[in-house]
């Protein structure tokens, strides 16, 4: 495809990668095994795909220790992706309310279209962005719930995007004393997700 089409971009991913690029010290001169070999293969690749100046590899990985240190010296660019900071924490949590909301789990209203018992002046969770962090200042309404929804940003710290991701479906299981048919009020929800936060944290989920 690289051949026949030299005007098109092609991007190879390879999320992983230890697990073909695995370093090749721990074999200590013996005989190659079946991974020093993949090893080998895939470097051997590497090298022949630069040739062609349409293909882009980009590999992901949790471990980079672990990955053999030719092909480290083979990679042009490297970028670290840290852990969501506070404000990635934040819009990460908020974002997942606004999915619970949608698919009515949440009820923002609480039987009132008038009610902003739940911080929400016009009853909707996506404008549940008034909060200060680091000195700035977003959205509109009464930032009451907004702040609990920070605290658990805040208490979060540490967590990967993926653990965040899971955290408000995993406090609803564990936290919501409620049937399927019911829907859960913001505030009841804020505080089943903290209970869920100090529960990861203590490595109980």
């Amino acid at each position: 495809m690289v051949e026949d089409e030299p005007d098109a971009l092609f991007v190879v991913l390879i999320d992983e990668v230890e697990s073909l690029a695995g370093s090749r010290v721990s074999s200590g001169g013996a005989e190659p095994s079946d991974a020093v070999r993949a090893v080998n293969s895939l470097l051997t690749s590497l090298d022949s795909i630069r040739q062609f100046r349409n293909v882009l590899v980009v590999c992901t990985s949790n471990i980079t220790g672990c990955v053999d240190e030719a092909f480290i010296d083979r990679v042009d660019w490297m970028v670290k992706v840290d852990l969501p900071c506070l404000e990635a924490r934040y819009e990460i949590l908020r974002g997942c309310l606004v999915e619970l909301e949608r698919a009515g789990i949440l009820n923002c209203m609480n039987g009132d279209a008038d009610s902003d018992e739940d911080g929400l002046s016009d009853g909707k969770i996506q404008n549940f962005e008034q909060v200060t962090i680091n000195g700035k200042q977003s959205g509109a309404g009464d930032p009451s719930c907004s702040q609990k929804l920070l605290e658990c940003a805040t208490l979060a710290k540490g967590l990967s995007g993926r653990a965040l991701r899971k955290l408000p479906f995993q406090s609803h299981a564990f936290h919501v004393n409620c049937t399927l048919c019911d829907t859960v009020s913001v505030v009841h929800f804020l505080a089943a997700l903290k209970s869920g936060i100090e529960r990861k944290i203590k490595g109980d989920v």
